[in-house]
């Protein structure tokens, strides 16, 4: 386990350090990108503005894992192991997006909670 998380980590650290550093490239080059939060006026209106676009993160991200899993199933070639990792790999992609759906609702839930209605 200690070993598969080590070799997650050298190729996803990477990537992470990546989408970090792509708004100074970009900006070195003359760009204009666009604050995606925008201006706010609370701390609900920026939460769910994150959330949004944590959301729409996951949509492209979800399908390529899942896209990846099947890749690992297929490429097995019936080695137990192999095939439960592509197993894990389909199911944890299913939580995590299911987690996203989730928290898409938490916000509205929340308000809807605390709002006193007359």
């Amino acid at each position: 386990m200690r070993k598969r998380i080590l070799n997650l980590s050298k190729t996803v650290i990477p990537i992470i350090l990546l989408i970090m550093l792509l708004p100074a490239a970009i900006k070195a080059e003359g760009l204009n990108i666009e604050n995606p939060l925008k201006e706010t006026s609370d701390i609900s209106e920026l939460i769910n503005r994150i959330i949004d676009i944590l959301f729409n993160v996951a949509i492209w991200v979800a399908p390529i894992i899942i896209v990846y899993a099947g890749f690992q199933y297929v490429t097995s070639a019936g080695n137990p192991e192999k095939i439960k990792s592509a197993q894990r790999t389909l199911i944890y992609a299913m939580i995590g997006f299911a987690v996203v759906l989730i928290a898409k609702a938490v916000p509205d839930l929340i308000k809807e909670f605390l709002t006193v209605k007359n």
